[in-house]
């Protein structure tokens, strides 16, 4: 593989790694907050929510919306705050992806184009030139 290969295939090469990263990895944003809102939901006595531990902002804002006993154990300032967590992982990973995304079209654009010629067009009356 020459380097001009190489560099070609590098953006969709990260761009897969971005993705893969993306698809397995999870995400640490609004975990101060999502303890503290567990930590509430454990201390309520009529709240039985199996898994809090495990539950991710986006889950746990579901759970939230649709247990009224639940909502009623948390405030409303931190059911706000964890609404604008969901909200802000949302549009950070949908950035990524597009970014990945991009990065790859880019790779496969750079692959598939048609190479440009490496010499000017003959003026008309001159000999061509070829490359050796």
């Amino acid at each position: 593989m020459d380097m001009l290969t190489f560099l070609k295939v590098l953006p969709g090469a990260l761009g897969l790694a971005g993705f893969l990263t993306l698809a397995t990895g999870k995400t640490q944003a609004g975990g101060e907050l999502a303890k503290a809102i567990v930590a509430k939901l454990r201390a309520a006595p009529n709240v039985r929510i199996q898994d809090l531990n495990a539950m991710s902002p986006a889950k746990l804002l579901e759970v939230l919306e649709s247990d009224a006993r639940a909502r009623a154990a948390v405030d409303e300032k931190q059911l706000r705050l964890l609404r604008l967590v969901v909200v802000m992982q949302q549009g950070r990973r949908s950035f990524a992806l597009f970014i990945c995304v991009a990065l790859i079209g880019l790779s496969a654009w750079l692959v598939l184009r048609p190479q440009p010629p490496d010499h000017d067009p003959p003026q008309p009356g001159e000999q061509p030139y070829i490359a050796k």
